[in-house]
Protein backbone atom coordinates (compact mmCIF):
# COMPACT_ATOMS: atom_id res chain seq x y z
CA UNK A 1 0.00 0.00 0.00
CA UNK A 2 3.04 1.86 0.82
CA UNK A 3 4.62 1.88 -2.29
CA UNK A 4 0.92 2.34 -4.66
CA UNK A 5 0.24 5.97 -2.48
CA UNK A 6 4.19 7.10 -3.43
CA UNK A 7 2.93 6.18 -7.13
CA UNK A 8 0.13 8.39 -6.88
CA UNK A 9 2.25 11.12 -5.36
CA UNK A 10 4.82 10.92 -7.63
CA UNK A 11 2.07 10.58 -10.67
CA UNK A 12 0.12 14.10 -9.14
CA UNK A 13 3.36 16.04 -8.95
CA UNK A 14 4.30 15.12 -12.67
CA UNK A 15 0.64 16.25 -13.68
CA UNK A 16 1.19 19.56 -11.48
CA UNK A 17 4.75 20.05 -13.26
CA UNK A 18 3.32 19.62 -16.79
CA UNK A 19 0.24 21.99 -16.31
CA UNK A 20 2.71 24.51 -14.75
CA UNK A 21 5.21 24.17 -17.78
CA UNK A 22 2.13 24.36 -20.07
CA UNK A 23 0.79 27.65 -18.26
CA UNK A 24 4.55 29.21 -18.76
CA UNK A 25 4.31 28.49 -22.48
CA UNK A 26 0.67 29.95 -22.86
CA UNK A 27 1.64 33.10 -20.82
CA UNK A 28 5.10 34.00 -22.98
CA UNK A 29 2.88 33.52 -26.68
CA UNK A 30 0.25 35.59 -25.39
CA UNK A 31 2.48 37.88 -23.90
CA UNK A 32 4.32 38.59 -27.00
CA UNK A 33 1.34 38.81 -28.78
CA UNK A 34 -0.13 41.97 -26.61
CA UNK A 35 3.40 43.36 -26.85
CA UNK A 36 3.84 43.41 -30.23
CA UNK A 37 0.15 44.75 -31.24
CA UNK A 38 0.23 47.45 -28.15
CA UNK A 39 4.00 48.68 -29.74
CA UNK A 40 1.76 48.89 -32.93
CA UNK A 41 -0.54 51.00 -31.83
CA UNK A 42 1.82 53.17 -30.14
CA UNK A 43 3.21 54.10 -33.53
CA UNK A 44 0.23 54.59 -35.33
CA UNK A 45 -1.13 56.82 -32.30
CA UNK A 46 1.93 59.12 -33.03
CA UNK A 47 0.46 59.47 -36.72
CA UNK A 48 -3.07 60.57 -35.70
CA UNK A 49 -3.87 64.47 -36.51
CA UNK A 50 -1.25 64.66 -39.73
CA UNK A 51 -3.55 65.52 -42.94
CA UNK A 52 -1.81 64.16 -46.07
CA UNK A 53 -3.69 64.52 -49.72
CA UNK A 54 -2.40 64.12 -53.62
CA UNK A 55 -3.85 67.20 -55.27
CA UNK A 56 -2.76 66.45 -58.69
CA UNK A 57 -0.89 63.04 -59.64
CA UNK A 58 -0.51 63.15 -63.47
CA UNK A 59 1.61 61.73 -65.74
CA UNK A 60 4.53 63.06 -67.47
CA UNK A 61 4.80 66.96 -66.47
CA UNK A 62 6.84 68.84 -63.65
CA UNK A 63 6.09 68.58 -60.54
CA UNK A 64 3.41 66.02 -61.87
CA UNK A 65 2.55 64.87 -58.13
CA UNK A 66 1.29 67.58 -55.85
CA UNK A 67 0.98 66.69 -51.91
CA UNK A 68 -0.86 69.05 -49.53
CA UNK A 69 -0.56 69.00 -45.63
CA UNK A 70 -3.37 70.09 -43.69
CA UNK A 71 -4.12 71.44 -40.31
CA UNK A 72 -2.30 69.64 -37.15
CA UNK A 73 -0.47 66.77 -36.27
CA UNK A 74 3.25 65.77 -35.27
CA UNK A 75 6.61 67.59 -37.26
CA UNK A 76 7.12 66.04 -40.39
CA UNK A 77 10.97 65.16 -41.39
CA UNK A 78 9.65 64.08 -44.83
CA UNK A 79 7.41 62.22 -47.36
CA UNK A 80 7.12 59.08 -49.35
CA UNK A 81 5.52 58.35 -52.19
CA UNK A 82 5.17 55.19 -53.44
CA UNK A 83 4.06 54.31 -57.33
CA UNK A 84 2.11 51.78 -57.95
CA UNK A 85 4.63 49.95 -60.31
CA UNK A 86 8.01 51.80 -59.10
CA UNK A 87 10.36 52.27 -56.28
CA UNK A 88 9.64 54.15 -53.22
CA UNK A 89 10.45 57.89 -53.36
CA UNK A 90 11.37 58.98 -50.09
CA UNK A 91 11.69 62.92 -49.54
CA UNK A 92 14.05 63.92 -46.19
CA UNK A 93 14.76 67.03 -44.88
CA UNK A 94 11.46 68.31 -45.53
CA UNK A 95 9.28 69.56 -43.11
CA UNK A 96 6.22 69.94 -44.46
CA UNK A 97 4.75 73.06 -42.68
CA UNK A 98 0.87 73.02 -41.82
CA UNK A 99 -1.47 74.28 -45.29
CA UNK A 100 2.09 74.06 -46.94
CA UNK A 101 2.03 71.98 -50.48
CA UNK A 102 4.92 70.50 -52.27
CA UNK A 103 5.30 68.99 -55.70
CA UNK A 104 7.60 66.09 -56.67
CA UNK A 105 8.60 64.64 -60.07
CA UNK A 106 7.68 60.89 -60.25
CA UNK A 107 8.76 59.33 -63.40
CA UNK A 108 7.30 55.85 -63.40
CA UNK A 109 3.35 57.12 -63.06
CA UNK A 110 0.92 55.46 -65.67
CA UNK A 111 -2.61 56.99 -65.87
CA UNK A 112 -4.83 54.73 -63.92
CA UNK A 113 -2.71 53.30 -61.23
CA UNK A 114 -2.66 54.23 -57.59
CA UNK A 115 -0.14 56.25 -55.94
CA UNK A 116 0.04 56.71 -52.07
CA UNK A 117 1.73 59.03 -49.84
CA UNK A 118 2.91 58.80 -46.39
CA UNK A 119 4.67 60.65 -43.65
CA UNK A 120 8.12 60.17 -41.84
CA UNK A 121 8.00 61.85 -38.39
CA UNK A 122 11.44 62.95 -36.50
CA UNK A 123 11.54 59.49 -34.26
CA UNK A 124 11.77 57.25 -37.20
CA UNK A 125 7.76 56.77 -37.49
CA UNK A 126 6.63 55.85 -40.77
CA UNK A 127 2.88 57.11 -41.33
CA UNK A 128 2.22 55.17 -44.50
CA UNK A 129 0.01 55.07 -46.24
CA UNK A 130 -2.18 58.38 -45.81
CA UNK A 131 -3.76 59.10 -48.98
CA UNK A 132 -4.16 57.77 -51.94
CA UNK A 133 -5.17 58.71 -55.42
CA UNK A 134 -5.40 57.35 -58.76
CA UNK A 135 -2.98 58.65 -61.44
CA UNK A 136 -4.74 60.76 -64.58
Amino acid sequence: MKKKAQGQMITIVLIILLILAAIVVIWVVIGNSVRKSSSEVTDASKCFGITLTIQKAVQGVINNVIIERGVGGPEMVGIYLLPENGNAIYSSGYDVKELDSRGFDVDSLQDGEDIKVGARLGDGTLCFPMAVKKVG
